[in-house]
């Protein structure tokens, strides 16, 4: 029995050891949410207990913010300072802040405003999909004004700190051996206080839990996708035109494909005309004027289209439905040997004199709308719903129509050549009515004035945004430059 009674003694003294915590006589009364960002979301709502607080919040954008005000009772007779936030988050900031200049009064209540804000972009590779979370675990010091310890506290270091002088002389001046063993052994255990123990008593702290959730918004190029199983196949999707007006669109092609992201008018936006009245085009005669509608209609149709490119820059290029979805202004730019390569010449017949002229001027028929025709089909939107505007529409891509006779003597002949713009009516059949400059063996020369409806393409930006939207026609895709 008498070996364990020091061990006895030194379980006593530390249970009875008059450590004070002053944690006892502050605490945090109450916390509310006093403002907020419109994108910032309180997954739960803020909880304390003590002076330990727990945040559970959500951010979208840079700078969403979440503001709290807080009542803290200090029912000591020390006023306390609160430290700065040390955070480990390069992406959070928690900033402190009272009318009193971070100051709580002794035996008084002070009203706290803590300000939880997002202050620098996320890297991509940081988002699981499109969420990230991090969850900090901060401590906010509480630090006597007057720069010492805490004097409710301090009488529980300084009686172990007396004890330990007064076992290191009995120590040396005890001759008694038995005396010396216990004496180093309280020696020994006073010095292992832990230091975590020293810390609390010199000072207090507020001990922060926040859990903050970031979502960004989806990338446009992710979620308007083609699904030719599913009962749309393509997503429909608002577009903001340069008048701000917004039309109804469908994806034609998506991430999948070669062309990256371009979505297609669901109906016709305008019309455009072409032929010896086209507005873009001159010359001496009517017929030259055709002739020079014909000659540059693709750049035409693209032009018109890229005159409803939004403002905001979510379409990076505008073109007209029907031209090369990579090269929409393919082959008008060309010169030289490229250019003349493509004109029309007809084959297997001898040239007559009336059409003479029309060799190695004109653009022969080019199959440039093939691409997007063979698209719009698949995904059943080659024709429309609404002809308020128009019932057919331009494809950006030339044709030739002539007619082969054969004499009775024998021989071939060219009777007739046509030269037009392709176009698709609202029940998806060819427009026959486009021809825009002809010419006959016995009726002579013919030029044409044609007005049809456009449908833009808008290739859409790679840090473009899904706001909101399901891709229904009730509720379709809205889009916005990331933020």
């Amino acid at each position: 029995m008498k070996k364990i009674l020091p061990f006895i003694f030194l379980v006593l003294f530390f249970l009875f050891i008059p450590i004070v915590y002053a944690e006892e006589n502050i605490v945090i009364e109450s916390i509310e949410l006093d403002s907020k960002s419109d994108n910032a979301t309180i997954v739960n709502e803020a909880t304390s207990e003590g002076l330990s607080i727990n945040f559970d919040i959500k951010f979208e954008k840079v700078n969403d913010f979440v503001k709290y005000k807080m009542v803290i009772n200090n029912k000591t007779n020390v006023d306390y300072k609160i430290s700065d936030v040390a955070s480990d988050s390069e992406y959070i900031t928690y900033d402190f802040f009272d009318e009193d200049d971070d100051v709580l009064k002794k035996n008084s209540e002070t009203v706290v405003y803590l300000t939880i804000k997002y202050v620098k972009k996320l890297p991509n590779e940081a988002y699981d999909n499109t969420i990230f979370v991090e969850t900090n675990n901060m401590k906010i010091n509480l630090v006597n004004v007057s720069q010492v310890e805490n004097p409710e506290t301090k009488s529980g270091l300084f009686i172990i700190i007396v004890i330990l002088l007064i076992s290191f002389v009995l120590l040396f001046i005890t001759k008694n051996y038995k005396y010396k063993k216990y004496l180093a052994l309280l020696i020994v255990c006073l010095s292992l206080v832990p230091l975590n123990m020293v810390g609390a008593i010199e000072q207090l702290e507020i001990a922060i839990t926040s859990k903050v959730t970031i979502e960004r918004k989806p990338y446009a190029k992710d979620v308007l996708l083609i699904d030719t199983e599913s009962d749309i196949k393509t997503p429909y999707v608002l577009y903001t035109l340069k008048n701000g007006e917004d039309v109804l669109c469908r994806v034609l092609y998506d991430k999948n494909t070669q062309y990256g992201l371009q979505i297609v008018t669901a109906n016709p936006i305008a019309t455009v005309r072409l032929g010896y009245n086209d507005p873009k085009v001159s010359g001496e005669t009517d017929m030259k004027k055709a002739q020079n509608s014909y000659m540059r209609a693709v750049t035409t149709l693209n032009e018109e289209a890229m005159e409803y490119k939004d403002v905001n820059g979510i379409a990076t290029d505008v073109r007209s439905v029907g031209s090369k979805p990579l090269d929409k202004n393919y082959p008008d730019y060309l010169t030289g040997d490229e250019r003349t390569s493509l004109y029309w010449y007809p084959t297997g017949v001898s040239v007559p004199y009336w059409a003479r002229s029309f060799v190695n001027s004109f653009f022969a028929g080019d199959y440039i709308y093939e691409t997007d025709e063979g698209q719009l089909s698949a995904l059943g939107i080659l024709g429309f719903e609404d002809t308020s505007i128009a019932s057919s529409y331009w494809m950006a891509s030339r044709y030739t129509a002539s007619l082969i006779g054969v004499h009775a003597v024998g021989g071939q002949f060219l009777v007739y050549i046509y030269f037009g713009v392709l176009a698709y009516t609202y029940d998806e059949m060819y427009d026959y009515g486009t021809d825009l400059f002809g010419a006959h063996e016995d009726y002579g020369t013919a030029y044409y004035d044609v007005e049809k409806g456009l449908r833009p393409v808008f290739i859409i930006g790679d840090t473009v945004v899904v706001s909101r939207g399901d891709g229904t026609l009730t509720n379709p895709y809205v889009l916005e430059l990331e933020e």
